[in-house]
């Protein structure tokens, strides 16, 4: 237990945490403050959360292996559809284990109800990332949803690295499913 804990104990799940509380605020504005200005102020603080955890954690992508490297030197291949998928689950699993504490505790519809199934809802995202091991920003780098393009929409792996050479090579570059295809694009329309 103790290896486990401290296997966690990184600064990709420092940015973890970190997004977990911007979230839980973030979903929290939206109820408490007025509307329209809670919903304003909510994407705002979601938006700077994705940001602040995106540019802060160390990741790095390598464009041969289509993969995303962590601090720790663990390789990863997720899309960024999947943040949707993770967003969703944590949205049910809190409002199945927030409906009962809210009847134990006899809190009925409001303000206080929704902040319960808010703070689930972000927990369990985080989380997910955090006993998985992975950084949440491994979602909101634009290298995961280019590799589900260059795929044209499957995530699976053996469909995203079955050509790797025309994808990766810029001798492929003029196909528009290269990573190099942008550049080459810019290149000669000068």
């Amino acid at each position: 237990m103790r290896n486990f804990i401290n296997a966690r104990l990184n600064k990709d799940n420092l940015f973890n945490v970190l997004f977990f509380l911007l979230f839980f605020i973030s979903l929290a504005l939206g109820y408490i403050v007025p509307q329209p200005l809670g919903v304003i102020l909510a994407l705002v603080m979601f938006a700077s959360a994705v940001i602040l955890v995106k540019v802060g954690s160390p990741l790095t992508f390598d464009k041969e292996k289509m993969e995303f490297t962590t601090s720790l030197g663990k390789k990863t291949k997720h899309i960024g559809l999947g943040f949707f998928f993770l967003v969703v689950a944590s949205a049910f699993l809190g409002a199945v284990i927030a409906t009962p504490i809210c009847d134990a505790f006899n809190i009925t519809g409001g303000v206080f109800e929704h902040l319960i199934i808010s703070f689930f809802t972000a927990l369990f995202a985080a989380l997910y990332c955090i006993i998985r091991n992975l950084p949440i920003a491994v979602y909101f780098k634009k290298e995961a949803w280019t590799s589900l393009e260059l795929t044209g929409g499957s995530s699976s792996s053996s469909s995203l690295f079955s050509d790797n050479r025309t994808r990766t090579s810029m001798d492929y570059s003029h196909l528009p499913n290269n990573v190099w295809y942008s550049s080459h694009v810019r290149r000669y329309r000068r």
